[in-house]
């Protein structure tokens, strides 16, 4: 039984190298009491975004994620996993937080507060597409499993240097 947990380990290890990857974004969004933090990884050609959405005095659903940009216009993802909640507290993420429309945006280190839903998603980026000098962002839409829906909140995230570690 112990055997084939380590054979396991192993195949698993050799799937992808990890040895490559590249952090293109650790950051996160908060708005009144709903907050979105990403952390991407670039892997060769595969882009691997965890997303923590929380929500307060609500559960939290990621409705959508996708990159958006010039060339690729709206790319989906080619795989999404639920990624388990643990009692271990994560570091904190430098928060944008907007409160309302005229207070300007203010950039905190903290931990975020709510209950919480992560997932994991994997693109498959055509690197071929990708141009030089234009924007890329991360965008995704959360809603409330609570409530029922609603119309989604976005939050969108700016990839500075995701043509840089591609064309690396």
């Amino acid at each position: 039984m112990c055997m084939v947990c380590v054979l396991y380990q192993v195949s698993y290890g050799q799937t992808e190298d990890y040895s490559q990857e590249k952090l293109i974004i650790r950051e996160g969004k908060q708005f009144k009491k709903n907050a979105v933090a990403v952390e991407g990884y670039l892997i060769g050609d595969i882009f691997e975004v965890k997303v923590e959405a929380r929500m307060h005095a609500e559960r939290p659903k990621i409705h959508s994620v996708f990159l958006k940009g010039a060339g690729i216009g709206r790319l989906s993802y080619t795989t999404r996993e639920d990624v388990p909640v643990s009692i271990e507290e994560e570091d904190p993420y430098e928060v944008n937080t907007k409160r309302t429309m005229l207070s300007r945006k203010k950039t905190k280190v903290k931990r975020l507060k709510g209950a919480v839903t992560k997932e994991l998603f994997k693109f498959k980026l055509p690197t071929d597409k990708f141009v030089a000098g234009k924007p890329y962002q991360l965008w995704v839409e959360i809603i409330s499993k609570t409530r029922g829906g609603g119309a989604p909140q976005k939050f969108k995230f700016d990839l500075e240097g995701i043509y840089q570690a591609l064309s690396q």
